[in-house]
């Protein structure tokens, strides 16, 4: 699921890069992305901080590039975290997929 680069990919520096029309208008955020934002602002502050923004901002910049071209702002934002949990030891990678297709299979049930 989530491998992060050792090394940064450069996938995320578009500078220069033609990448069309930016759509400027703000939109309401989506529960799902409420809550990305909410998980990154627990672990990010107070005395339980578990990792700096610089460090969640670093962790994007190091997605495969299939990941950096294809994923909305906050899949990346959840990646991000995801791997900075694998690297800290909070949680491992099977433990994360293994989660994710718990999630895919519930909604997949709730839609039917």
């Amino acid at each position: 699921m989530i491998k992060a680069l050792k090394e940064p990919s450069g996938a995320h520096n578009l500078g220069g890069h033609q990448a069309g029309a930016i759509d400027k208008k703000e939109k309401p955020l989506t529960l799902s992305e409420k809550r990305v934002d909410a998980l990154v602002f627990c672990l990010t502050k107070g005395d339980r901080k578990l990792f700096t923004m610089d460090e969640h901002r670093y962790a994007i910049e190091r997605l495969p590039p299939e990941i950096l071209e294809s994923a909305s702002y906050y899949e990346k934002w959840l990646n991000g975290v995801c791997v900075l949990l694998i690297e800290k030891g909070v949680l491992d990678a099977a433990s994360i997929e293994k989660e994710v297709e718990r999630l895919k299979s519930t909604e997949k049930r709730a839609t039917e």
